[in-house]
């Protein structure tokens, strides 16, 4: 009974993120890959089987804030003004807020809360440093943030590509850097296609 129990409390986590993948044009699979890189980086890294699960549903959920930021903002194809950016950039804290009261919500959220914050506190939305940010946040950070530079926006057509990893030349990290060394030497990463999406939520594969 439990465990039917969490898998119907689970299976409500992914409908949410699916309401972000219906709203945003650029999603496009986004949601499923930052998911699975997630998961295989902490296994990569040492982590145990479901502390990589954990972190591979953080990857999917990372986003949820999105439900909150309106269509113009969220499926603007040119560049954001100051404003709408600073909309934007609300989604951790909204993605918190909706995740809040869930059972399951520690699970996920420290990945969706801090996502885009970085180990040298110039991310947002408080400025955390690495001191302060979870391994599960640093690691679906550095998945999201790979997705992000080796992807184009759906409506152009969505490809990956080999690309230089990141942080590598910066003498203010972004990221961990051993996170960021583990991602570089697993080539299989770079090689999901683009019409694969989240397995839990019953789309089409």
């Amino acid at each position: 009974m439990k465990k039917t129990c969490n898998q119907d409390l689970l299976h409500t986590l992914y409908s949410m993120a699916f309401l972000v993948e219906a709203r945003d044009a650029y999603t496009g699979g986004h949601l499923w890959r930052v998911s699975q890189f997630s998961t295989r980086l902490a296994l990569a890294g040492g982590f145990s089987k479901p502390q990589a699960v954990t972190a591979g549903l953080g990857g999917f959920l990372h986003d949820l804030g999105k439900v909150g930021v309106p269509d113009s903002i969220l499926n603007n194809k040119g560049k954001l003004t100051e404003t709408e950016y600073a909309v934007m950039r609300t989604h951790p804290e909204l993605g918190a807020q909706v995740l809040q009261g869930h059972p399951l919500a520690p699970l996920a959220m420290d990945a969706v809360q801090n996502h885009h914050e970085r180990i040298d506190g110039r991310g947002y939305p408080a400025g955390r440093n690495g001191v302060a940010l979870s391994d599960t946040a640093k690691i679906v950070a550095l998945a999201d943030a790979f997705d992000a530079m080796t992807s184009i926006r759906v409506a152009e057509g969505l490809f990956h590509q080999r690309i230089r990893p990141p942080n590598t030349h910066s003498n203010r990290p972004a990221f961990n850097q051993s996170a960021v060394t583990q991602h570089s030497r697993r080539d299989k990463f770079r090689k999901y296609p683009q019409s694969r999406r989240s397995p839990h939520i019953g789309v089409r594969q």
